[in-house]
């Protein structure tokens, strides 16, 4: 648990930082960690989505 820093705040700080230190070494995959991110957060959406249809069956 961070002192200074919410939940939230602790999550942001960290993408940011990690995408800062993969550019240092090479640009590329900061593109490549952006584009998994989108898609990973669009599947999480799609199955969030889904399992709420689910649970009706």
């Amino acid at each position: 648990m961070n002192l200074f820093l919410s939940t939230k705040q602790s999550n942001v700080w960290l993408l940011i930082a990690s995408l800062l230190f993969y550019a240092w070494g090479e640009s590329f995959f900061v593109f490549l960690m952006i584009l998994s991110i989108i898609v990973n957060w669009l599947v999480g959406m799609g199955i969030a989505k889904s399992e709420g249809r689910l649970k009706g069956l």
